[in-house]
């Protein structure tokens, strides 16, 4: 039981953190692109729902002021336009303070004038010196002698039926002449049973990784893992325990074939996330210029290229689109076109046969329309009793369109001529307003919260259907 408390109480004091470390924020000596993606980190970790212009405030409160006092006289309507912005104003700064420095000779590196950070005679450097151990490498490939070292196959993403519909990661979105490789991680596309995924290649990654929809949807057959653990923060909630794994069969254009072991994971950010373990049984080399993977595969050199960030959404769109999406979908294109598909119900006034005799006998108290004039008089009359010494309310009508004041009249009338009200001639004066249905129509409704303070409450009141199931 301590130690349940204990695991709670580290829990709820390392949520408090997070809370605390997000709402202080600051950018100070980080540049635009860390601060947001420490930005977006914190801001999945909290899981906070707000509106989005209260997160576009909060990303430029914790900007720098050089930067922030530009971007806000910018045009922008979401964070992404807010994240380009900053991005293109710390990208002129920079620029500017480089001229500055060449021209007057101040070194970045010791604040020093006289000389730039090139030539700084302070500046230390720093050799890395990687241990040569290949032998496991250099005896896998030596096993392999038909292999066509000058034989190289790019292999683009698939294109086809996505196998659902998820929300990705929020990146700053760039233009063709911005260098779009240089922001973004590894995105691809697969085919699984006919189906095409969503891979992601991320070298951070301990585990390789499979969405546990996927695996549902495709009917992959699971297994126990030998080594459960659990993880934080790769979805919505608490932590996620990892007790199934799978292997998953998939391939990449028409060379690449391949089945991997991945542990099953409810997440939403990909279908197939590789990670460590798949580029070190593939021997797999990371091009950080052109962010490509390479590797030998039945003696083929495989290259795997990346997707564009507008390839990558372009066929993976939400089925259901928002209302700050479609605003912004009408911005960028100035003109929208929708296909309305609409199928008539079929009303049916049926009747269960062992009901219509009971409706029958009983037609007089369930009429098809309501007859005219007022209920017959029954033996207890329904009176209300005013608070003695009380003063009857006489309100003043509420102001109405003459749209709303006509239909106003045309319900009056209505009532007036099947006889279900009458003139009154009370000093008690109450308003009447108009509700709009859901089809369009209107409903009368009379504002008694007046008459109601007056009212003496009745000694047993209706009981409530809450207080009822209490």
């Amino acid at each position: 039981m301590c130690r349940e408390l204990r695991k709670k109480f580290l829990s709820e004091h390392y949520v408090q953190e997070v809370f605390i470390k997000f709402h202080n924020l600051k950018q100070k000596s980080l540049t635009v692109e860390e601060y947001t993606m420490e930005f977006e980190e914190l801001l999945m970790k909290c899981d906070i729902q707000e509106p989005e212009e209260q997160t576009v405030a909060r990303y430029l409160g914790g900007l720098n002021e050089d930067i922030a006092n530009i971007v806000q006289l910018q045009p922008f309507w979401t964070l992404d336009d807010v994240i380009r912005l900053a991005l293109k104003v710390e990208r002129q700064i920079t620029q500017e303070n480089n001229r500055f420095s060449k021209e007057r000779g101040w070194c970045f590196k010791c604040q020093g004038f006289g000389h730039i950070a090139a030539d700084c005679p302070n500046r230390r450097v720093i050799t890395l010196i990687e241990e040569e151990d290949h032998e496991e490498a250099s005896e896998e490939f030596k096993k392999e002698d038909d292999i066509d070292y000058d034989a190289e196959e790019e292999v683009p993403a698939d294109c086809g039926e996505a196998l659902m519909v998820c929300r990705i990661l929020n990146i700053a979105m760039l233009t063709k002449d911005e260098g779009w490789i240089r922001h973004n991680i590894f995105h691809t596309r697969c085919i699984a049973q006919g189906k095409i995924c969503k891979v992601i290649i991320d070298s951070r990654s301990c585990e390789n990784v499979v969405a546990a929809y996927m695996v549902e949807k495709l009917k992959i057959p699971t297994e126990e893992h030998p080594n459960p653990y659990k993880l934080q923060w790769l979805k919505k909630g608490n932590e996620v325990k990892v007790t199934r794994r799978c292997c998953v069969q998939f391939s990449i254009g028409s060379k690449y074939t391949d089945d991997v072991w991945c542990d099953v994971i409810p997440m939403h950010v990909c279908h197939l996330l590789l990670g460590r373990p798949w580029q070190y049984d593939r021997c797999a080399i990371h091009d950080g210029f052109k962010n490509t993977y390479s590797f030998f595969k039945d003696g083929v050199k495989i290259v795997l290229t990346p997707l564009r960030p507008d390839e990558y959404e372009k066929k993976v769109e939400p089925s259901l689109i928002t209302r700050s999406d479609l605003n912004k979908t009408h911005r960028k294109f100035n003109f929208m076109c929708f296909l309305l598909i609409c199928e008539e119900n079929k009303e049916t006034l049926s009747v269960h046969e062992d009901v219509k005799p009971l409706i029958e006998e009983f037609s007089d108290v369930v009429p098809v329309e309501i007859p005219n004039g007022l209920p017959p008089m029954r033996d207890i009359q329904h009176a209300i009793d005013f608070v003695p010494g009380s003063v009857i309310p006489n309100k003043p009508a509420y102001r109405m369109s003459p749209k709303e004041h006509g239909e106003l009249q045309r319900q009056v009338k209505h009532l007036l001529d099947k006889g279900l009200v009458r003139k009154s001639s009370s000093l008690c004066a109450v308003p009447a307003l108009l509700v709009p249905k859901k089809d369009g129509s209107w409903r009368m409704c009379i504002d008694s919260r007046a008459v109601n303070k007056i009212t003496i409450k009745y000694r047993f009141p209706i009981p409530q259907l809450d207080d009822l199931l209490d």
